[in-house]
């Protein structure tokens, strides 16, 4: 799924399309709502908790729906103030980029066995071509990062502490005011590694590094370019109709 600077880069993409006043006036809330389904990197909590979907999910906009299903007053959610109603359009656009790379791109290609017969390979290759849409989407961040340290309002959606955001937006802009750097992907094969002991996960990941173009070159021969650009397409085309039905 995609990391922070790609769901950020989508969502200013989305912002542009739909084209409404309240989500460009309050732009750095629509951003940090774009990252706050990942908070439970930081909280320890589980994931399903903020994104209401499993990594199963088979139906683009399964998370929406069991959020307004959960929390029927977010189906009014222009009733709230424009600072809550952009966060929660960002929100939205989370959920829709990670599921529809869950369905259109992680689980025909990465984790399919027929073109990466060795799972755990293909989680990493997967986390790779992550990392490169990160380095695409960096030269974006800091104009973005600027808009979301604005975004301190307290806002009024029951699943979001306002204490955990504040923390959370902190921790974010932090995070993501570092150079982008490939050794990160040996952070993400310790991740894997953990919950695959019998795996040489990070050797995987050290030979990568040791040649990031061609190595890059091969997975884009398996999953073709063609289809992240038609992800990035599909996704910001389905987050607009999505969120121009709630606000617009």
């Amino acid at each position: 799924m995609p990391n922070l600077p790609k769901h950020i880069q989508l969502a200013k993409l989305s912002s542009s399309k739909i084209n409404l006043h309240i989500i460009s006036k309050n732009i750095g809330y629509f951003l940090l709502g774009s990252t706050s389904p990942d908070m439970h990197v930081i909280s320890k909590e589980n994931r399903e908790q903020y994104h209401f979907s499993t990594l199963s999910v088979n139906k683009i906009g399964t998370g929406v729906e069991k959020i307004l299903i959960k929390y029927p007053e977010l189906k009014n959610i222009r009733e709230q103030n424009s600072e809550t109603q952009a966060f929660f359009a960002g929100y939205i656009s989370h959920l829709i980029a990670d599921e529809m790379w869950i369905n259109k791109i992680f689980r025909p290609y990465f984790g399919n066995k027929s073109i990466y017969n060795d799972e755990i390979f293909g989680l990493l290759m997967d986390r790779a071509v992550q990392l490169d849409m990160d380095k695409q989407a960096w030269p974006v961040l800091n104009n973005s990062l600027i808009c979301i340290r604005t975004a301190s309002k307290s806002l009024n959606i029951k699943f979001i502490n306002n204490n955990k955001l504040i923390e959370w937006r902190e921790w974010v802009t932090n995070f993501l005011s570092k150079d982008f750097s490939w050794e990160r992907l040996k952070f993400m094969a310790k991740r894997i590694e953990k919950n695959n002991s019998n795996k040489s996960v990070i050797l995987m990941a050290d030979s990568f590094l040791e040649s990031i173009d061609s190595n890059l070159e091969k997975i884009y021969s398996k999953v073709s370019k063609n289809e992240i650009i038609k992800y990035e397409k599909d996704t910001i085309d389905i987050t607009t109709k999505l969120i121009g039905s709630l606000i617009s």
